[in-house]
């Protein structure tokens, strides 16, 4: 798993006659998260925005579109890639923004003793504390939980899974007691796997 900074930029399509100025520009297209990270700069300059699937999308959009008053928030490389001009850099609130890349294979793979990184996803009984106690079992056999996420399930009405990221080598002997554990207070519990903690480039 691998984590990438990201820096947002503002870009408008390249014209091989003559390039569009920040005055030209109506309106911004990109992903929903990277308009949410702009917002403040879209508001000042008083732009529409639209939503695409994603940041690299929306450049390719601007560049065949050859509308000189429509605009893309994305990245450097893909204003390289699409032949766009920058037309202001670091439009972006806040500098620590990241991106996340995770490669998933359905072959079973072998855990590696430099795995110190989990994913695991659970569901809890329909009783109080039910998930205060699931966490508390993770921290209680030495892992860092790094991060919680709720999802509604498809089959029940206010019926969650939780997918858990936790720090810590989960093949060792006090992983798998922590797993034994879960299993007694969890009404489902999957582990989806391990790697080693993630590279940022």
């Amino acid at each position: 798993m691998h984590r990438q900074k990201r820096k947002i930029f503002y870009k408008t399509n390249k014209n091989k006659e003559k390039g569009s100025k920040i005055s030209d520009i109506k309106e911004v297209i990109s992903h929903p998260q990277a308009l949410g990270q702009c917002a403040a700069f879209i508001q000042s300059q008083r732009l529409e925005s639209e939503e695409a699937v994603n940041t690299a999308v929306a450049a390719k959009f601007v560049a065949d579109n050859g509308d000189k008053s429509v605009a893309a928030i994305a990245s450097k490389e893909a204003a390289e890639k699409f032949g766009l001009n920058i037309l202001v850099p670091h439009i972006n609130e806040s500098n620590t923004n990241t991106t996340r890349f995770a490669v998933f294979s359905r072959a079973s793979r072998d855990p590696s003793p430099a795995d110190n990184r989990f994913i695991m996803l659970f569901t809890v009984k329909n009783a109080a504390g039910s998930l205060g106690s699931a966490i508390s079992v993770i921290g209680q056999h030495g892992f860092n939980l790094k991060a919680l996420k709720s999802r509604p399930t498809k089959d029940l009405v206010w019926d969650y899974f939780f997918y858990v990221e936790g720090e810590g080598n989960i093949y060792t002997p006090n992983g798998q007691a922590m797993l034994a554990m879960l299993g007694s207070c969890c009404a489902n519990l999957k582990l989806l796997g391990s790697f080693e903690k993630e590279t940022r480039i």
